[in-house]
């Protein structure tokens, strides 16, 4: 009897140990994918404002801007999803958290990227598509990583991720087309 006296209050902390380091991991997730959502909407600020008064200034930053997109994307989904100590899915509460965040940044991504074909014209008048449409290609590569990583995390909402995926798959699709034609 002494025996499940003291193993049942261990067994307990070890449950509710696990429960804490699992909503960290949902937090880590939820706030990796605002990261670069906050840094997508950045860098669609800096694409709307680019003119034909500035481009000559500003023009460059497009593509460097993606560039720096790709780079934030890379680091978040390497630190935060690829080298996890615990690659296990999340429960569904924690899942539709982390959908929630997707749908966030699949919006803002979205937006991002209409911007940027909506600069396209602008853009080939200064010789910038070849830039911008690397960088695109690149930003498509990552964020598909990205997505993926996202989605082995949340079985349970796998549905959603997917079709968060497939419809910012539609608009990367859009841009790289639009800039390599």
């Amino acid at each position: 009897m002494k025996f499940f006296s003291t193993v049942l209050p261990f067994i307990g902390v070890v449950a509710t140990l696990a429960l804490g380091i699992a909503a960290q991991r949902t937090t880590e997730v939820v706030q990796s994918i605002h990261v670069i959502a906050e840094a997508s909407s950045g860098l669609r600020g800096q694409v709307e404002a680019v003119t034909i008064k500035n481009i000559g200034d500003n023009g460059p930053g497009i593509p460097t801007g993606i560039v720096a997109l790709v780079k934030d994307i890379t680091y978040q989904t390497q630190t935060v999803f690829l080298s996890v100590n615990d690659p296990r899915p999340v429960n569904d509460e924690d899942a539709q958290a982390i959908v929630n965040a997707l749908n966030d940044f699949v919006a803002i991504h979205q937006a991002l990227l209409e911007v940027i074909i909506g600069k396209h014209s602008l853009a080939q008048q200064f010789f910038l598509t070849r830039p911008i449409a690397q960088a695109l290609r690149s930003l498509e590569s990552v964020v598909d990583t990205f997505a993926h990583a996202i989605i082995d995390l949340i079985p349970t909402r796998a549905d959603e991720g997917n079709a968060d995926a497939n419809a910012l798959q539609i608009y990367l699709t859009a841009a790289v087309s639009t800039y390599e034609s």
